[in-house]
């Protein structure tokens, strides 16, 4: 949900998310009228996943809404395309689109420069809040949790059931421990 910003010409109050058919929505939230959607990897293609049709492209990261902008990912198989995208909030135009080199799974995070996507099974990666562009990968564990502190991320659970502490701006690992839920 996003409430108009004092200096935006909007007088709507948004409710953005995305979906397993690889569109994201905007809706007014007191109506329910959509005002925009677009279709992140412009792919009309269907498959079968989990017992239903869903997009080639489905988004499985949520949306992450800073400073007007909306992020989200969307894809499974990197070797088919994943894309990390940026829409204005207000009219949803492009800001831009990465084509990136990992499946992202799991609720997007933002840094002060860089938002941290969680990729299922792999280590989370960060990118450029600005532009898109890979910063680093982080080491350790997989999984789609991640919690992101002033100066960490702790990340989880990975496939040997261990979560991981690592600098959230250098991606250096800090701990390594078993651990299966974050609080």
């Amino acid at each position: 949900f996003v409430p108009p910003q004092e200096d935006s010409q909007a007088s709507l109050h948004r409710v953005l998310f995305s979906s397993d058919d690889g569109f994201i929505y905007c809706l007014d939230a007191i109506s329910g009228e959509l005002i925009w959607s677009q279709n992140v990897s412009g792919s009309d293609r269907r498959v079968v996943g989990n017992g239903r049709i869903i997009s080639e492209f489905p988004s499985r990261t949520g949306v992450l809404v800073i400073g007007g902008r909306v992020f989200l990912g969307v894809g499974l198989y990197p070797q088919q395309g994943c894309f990390l995208a940026a829409y204005q909030v207000e009219d949803g135009s492009l800001v831009w689109k990465k084509n990136v080199d990992d499946s992202l799974q799991g609720y997007l995070l933002a840094g002060e420069e860089q938002i941290i996507a969680p990729t299922g099974r792999g280590n989370p990666v960060a990118f450029r809040i600005a532009d898109g562009e890979l910063m680093h990968r982080y080491s350790g564990v997989g999984g789609t949790y991640a919690v992101l502190t002033d100066e960490e991320l702790v990340a989880g659970t990975g496939n040997d059931g261990s979560m991981a502490v690592s600098d959230q701006n250098t991606s250096q690992r800090l701990a390594q421990f078993a651990g299966s839920h974050l609080v």
